[in-house]
């Protein structure tokens, strides 16, 4: 991977919400065999959605002041935002059987493709900056 330097938290961040966003994936393709089985809301549900939303927080106030600064081509802060709460919605949800099994795959990929573009954008600034 590139040094992206200034940036390398901001990517790091952005890094591990694509890693919870897998866990979210595996966790809705668990679901699906485990059809009925009420979760524990404190011991799994509770404890989940809190380290998404922590950590997405924090990835929301790195990614909000990069778009700030950089003004990234096709990323806004509307995205960062709606991102974020796609995220964390379905950190609970997932965990529920009244979940809509097709939306939520859209919804991951959603994420997965707001994530990876701020990544792309970044390298793509880096590569442009040390030439």
């Amino acid at each position: 991977m590139i040094t992206i330097n200034k940036y390398d938290s901001l990517v790091q961040q952005t890094l591990r919400l694509l890693e919870l966003n897998e866990k979210i994936r595996s966790l809705l393709n668990k679901k699906l065999t485990m059809e009925g089985v009420q979760p524990d809301f404190y011991g799994e549900v509770k404890p989940f959605a809190d380290m998404v939303n922590e950590e997405g927080l924090k990835w929301k106030e790195l990614a909000t002041q990069w778009v700030m600064k950089e003004r990234p081509k096709y990323i806004h802060t509307m995205q960062i935002e709606t991102t974020l709460e796609n995220l964390t919605n379905l950190s609970v949800s997932v965990f529920y059987p009244d979940l809509k099994v097709k939306r939520s795959k859209a919804t991951i990929e959603s994420i997965k493709y707001n994530l990876e573009a701020v990544i792309q954008q970044i390298e793509k600034k880096t590569l442009l900056n040390n030439s």
